[in-house]
């Protein structure tokens, strides 16, 4: 019988060591677990400062290229405006060209009548006198 309680001790000898082996590498996997965790968790937020820095940057760019867009557009108006001012002017310099060659035209046209009628009265004066 103490042989029989000797085996049966050593077998629950051997069953609590592998039970506290067993807890012992359970609590080792646990604190590896938790530092694992707060790993994560520290690399979480250094991702979120990043993403936080990036979403930042992004947003400064984002209002940089909109205030460039705006005084190009504004740029681009006053471009637009000073051009159909001086297509206005143009255009108006051209009528008032024009209208100085029809003037001219309806002198020389005057002129040419006037001539004419010169020549025609000298050719019968002429013709009387002779």
């Amino acid at each position: 019988i103490d042989a029989k309680i000797d085996r049966i001790a050593e077998q629950v000898d051997a069953i609590a060591h592998f039970v506290g082996r067993a807890a012992e590498l359970q609590v080792q996997t646990q604190i590896k677990l938790d530092q694992m965790a707060e790993a994560m968790r520290e690399y979480q937020e250094s991702a979120d400062r990043r993403i936080d820095r990036l979403i930042d940057t992004s947003e400064r760019y984002q209002q940089n290229l909109d205030q460039r867009i705006d005084r190009f557009i504004v740029a681009s108006e006053q471009q637009q405006q000073r051009m159909d001012q001086r297509i206005e002017q143009l255009v108006s310099a051209s009528e008032r060209q024009q209208q100085s060659i029809d003037g001219y035209r309806e002198m020389a046209l005057a002129q040419q009548k006037t001539a004419q009628d010169l020549i025609n009265l000298v050719t019968m004066l002429t013709s009387q006198v002779a």
